[in-house]
């Protein structure tokens, strides 16, 4: 909405926590079919044409992926994560990172793109909108198998400009949280979902999160997101539940005021027959 990120990685869960869960959209109106009295001459306008295409996201997108994330992304968790800068050597790390990961790991790890068809070709986010990245595990996974997984993470280090500290501690809580809730137990994890500032209110997010939710269903699997409590009511609509908060104390990190994050899941409903 990837392998188990190791409970320290500097993945981009957070931008989930940030932003990307405020972002699920209302779909614009449906077209509209107006007919006259039968005994006169019926009138159809012609339907609204939405220029928005889901596909899968391929490698050559990963720049413009970042880029999107870039964009839109700012808030408190992120100046903690970054608080000198996002330069080029943070990009650089995440980038290669994350295709390392995506190559190793392609049946887990499925990311998604909108883009709109009517933006011109020298866009230069080759006209994606929106951007998500969805985490699969369709079967049970042993405490060992959790653990190498863990320790994948570690290998690929911290970015130059990152806060290791808070990484490790906000990070730590978001893994540990999962595994309380979901230890190895097959379900789906919607890491990441944000939509460029200049797309809002279009629909992106909610394109993105139906793909996801008829996939984990056609695999009768649950999904599991942490979410802002903006975007708390919104996943509700569409079967998530609380579950907890994440006990994460801002305080003791400068910050003057609570961030809750809400831990949710949408039951299993379908699945193979």
């Amino acid at each position: 909405m990837s392998i188990v990120r190791g409970l320290v990685s500097e993945s981009y869960r957070v931008f989930q926590l940030l932003y990307a869960h405020s972002r699920f959209h209302r779909t614009s109106p449906p077209s509209t079919h107006h007919f006259s009295n039968p005994s006169s001459h019926a009138t159809l306008e012609p339907p609204v044409i939405m220029p928005l295409e889901l596909h899968p996201l391929v490698e050559a997108d990963l720049e413009a992926y970042d880029e999107i994330m870039k964009e839109a992304f700012s808030g408190e968790i992120f100046n903690l994560m970054y608080p000198s800068a996002y330069t080029t050597a943070d990009r650089g790390h995440y980038l290669a990172k994350s295709l390392r990961q995506w190559r190793k790991h392609p049946d887990t790890i499925k990311k998604m793109k909108v883009v709109d068809t009517d933006l011109p070709d020298t866009d230069p986010l080759h006209k994606i909108i929106g951007v998500a990245d969805w985490n699969f595990y369709p079967r049970v996974r042993s405490p060992e198998e959790l653990k190498a997984a863990d320790e994948e993470g570690k290998d690929d280090g911290f970015a130059p400009n990152a806060n290791v500290a808070f990484m490790e501690h906000f990070f730590g809580l978001l893994g540990e949280s999962k595994k309380r809730i979901l230890g190895g137990k097959p379900y789906v994890y919607l890491h990441i979902l944000v939509t460029h500032p200049k797309h809002h209110r279009r629909g992106v997010g909610k394109m993105q999160l139906q793909w996801g939710i008829e996939q984990a269903e056609k695999l009768g699997l649950p999904v599991y997101l942490e979410s802002s409590p903006m975007g708390r009511p919104l996943y509700e609509r569409v079967g998530f539940e609380t579950l907890d908060w994440l006990d994460f104390d801002a305080k003791k990190w400068g910050l003057d005021h609570d961030l809750p994050h809400a831990l949710m899941l949408r039951p299993a409903k379908g699945g193979q027959k």
